[in-house]
């Protein structure tokens, strides 16, 4: 299988007014989960959000071989989070069919799949209630699925499964054990969720460094 890494190197990523992350240089292997570490307040959830784009940086560098690739424009990217904000009187259903629309997918097969994966995740009954009537649980499976229906290189997962009954958990598992074969997939969390699936974990705070 083939393993370019993706390349990132960041450089005074700032969160409002203050430098988090003054200079960073790494890389990501497709085909494994890169669990991202590092004590609270060390900029881990900050890193995903300038991958995705959401964050001013001073100088952002990331490329798969010799592609660049624009966080800006996130074709490649992907980070949905479970608080659906703006997307609150979407029905689940419809919050799919958006995404897709947005990452300019195919809409019949995937809605489809979409459905089958409701089905699995026990969910099928939230089909058409409202985003904002859902449990946090039920969100984030919703943000889960949506996510990997883009079927983008680069899935960013913060926080994103905390909330979900172990049951679902196992689904997910199976389903990340068959997207990670095509995609880099980063993923923060506080209480190693993921550790079950093979794993590489980044120490954040070992990476960061003040000269670059």
């Amino acid at each position: 299988m083939e393993n370019t890494r993706f390349y990132i190197k960041v450089k005074n990523l700032y969160q409002g007014q203050k430098i988090v992350i003054p200079f960073l240089e790494t890389s990501i292997s497709k085909g494994i989960i890169t669990n991202i570490v590092g004590k609270n307040g060390v900029g881990k959830s900050s890193f995903l959000s300038a991958l995705n784009g959401e964050l001013s940086v001073e100088e952002f560098t990331a490329s798969i071989g010799t592609e660049k690739i624009d966080v800006k424009k996130n074709v490649e990217i992907v980070k949905l989070t479970s608080d659906f904000f703006g997307y609150e009187f979407l029905k689940s259903i419809e919050f799919v069919e958006y995404i897709l629309r947005l990452y300019r997918r195919e809409i019949k097969s995937n809605m489809e799949v979409s459905q089958k994966m409701m089905e699995d995740l026990s969910m099928k009954e939230f089909e058409y209630t409202l985003v904002k009537n859902l449990s946090q649980g039920t969100k984030q499976k919703l943000a889960f699925i949506a996510t990997v229906l883009t079927s983008c290189k680069i899935m960013l997962f913060d926080e994103a499964f905390e909330h979900i009954d172990r049951k679902s958990l196992q689904e997910i598992f199976r389903i990340l054990d068959m997207v990670r074969k095509e995609s880099y997939i980063l993923n923060v969390s506080h209480t190693g969720i993921l550790d079950d699936l093979e794993n590489v974990k980044l120490d954040l705070e070992g990476l960061i460094s003040y000269e670059n």
